[in-house]
C-alpha cells in the first residue's frame, strides 16, 4: 500500500512536468491533452492547474490557480496603469494634499473667530490623517492602487466637511477632488 501510494503521488509529479515541458516546448493543448483525454485549452490548463494545487497545499481545485491567475492580471493591470500615468496622478495627489492641509487651517481660524464653533472641527482628525498618509506616498513615490484608494477615502472627507459646503462651486479643492475621483474611475476601468 504505501509503494501503491507512492507511485500515485509520483505519477502526478510525473504528469505535472510533463505539461509543463510540453508548454514551454510550445505544444497546442491538442497535442498535450489527446492523451489524457482532454480536447481544449482551457482542460489542459485546468488540469495543470489541478495537479499544481494538489502537489503544493493537497487540495485538488483548479479554481486556486484560476483565481490567482486573475488576480495577478488585475494587479498587474491597475499597477501598470498608475506606472503609465504616474506624471499626471502625482501633482493632483499632491495638490489634494495641499488643499486639505489649506481647508484644516481655514477651519481652524474659523473655530478661533467664532468660539463655541465645533462645526468646523468636524472630521479634521481623519483629514489631517489621511492627508499624512498620503503625502507620505507621494513623497515616498510610492504609486499603487492602495495610494488611489487613500486619496477617496481623503476626498470624501473632504467632500463632507462643513467648510467645504460652503466654497463655490469652482473652488481649486473642488476641482481637486473631481480630478481625484477621475483618476479613481480610470484605475477602475483598466483593471
Amino acid at each position: 500500500m504505501v509503494l501503491s501510494s507512492w507511485c500515485w503521488w509520483e505519477e502526478r509529479r510525473r504528469e505535472r512536468r510533463l505539461l509543463r515541458q510540453g508548454i514551454t516546448l510550445g505544444l497546442s493543448a491538442t497535442e498535450l491533452g489527446a492523451p489524457l483525454g482532454i480536447r481544449s485549452r482551457q482542460g489542459v490548463r485546468d488540469r495543470l492547474d489541478r495537479l499544481d494545487a494538489l502537489l503544493t497545499s493537497d487540495r485538488p481545485d483548479e479554481q486556486l490557480g484560476r483565481e490567482a491567475r486573475r488576480a495577478a492580471r488585475q494587479r498587474d493591470a491597475g499597477q501598470n496603469w498608475l506606472d503609465q500615468h504616474r506624471s499626471e496622478i502625482r501633482p493632483i495627489l499632491l495638490a489634494l494634499v495641499g488643499q486639505a492641509r489649506w481647508l484644516l487651517d481655514e477651519a481652524e481660524g474659523a473655530e478661533q473667530a467664532t468660539p463655541g464653533g465645533n462645526s468646523a472641527r468636524a472630521g479634521a482628525d481623519d483629514i489631517r490623517d489621511w492627508a499624512d498618509e498620503l503625502g507620505i506616498d507621494c513623497e515616498d513615490d510610492l504609486l499603487t492602487p492602495a495610494t488611489l484608494a487613500l486619496a477617496g477615502l481623503l476626498a470624501a472627507e473632504l467632500r463632507a466637511h462643513p467648510s467645504t459646503m460652503a466654497l463655490d462651486h469652482r473652488h481649486r479643492l473642488r476641482t481637486v477632488l473631481t480630478q481625484v475621483e477621475g483618476l479613481r474611475a480610470s484605475l477602475a476601468s483598466a483593471r
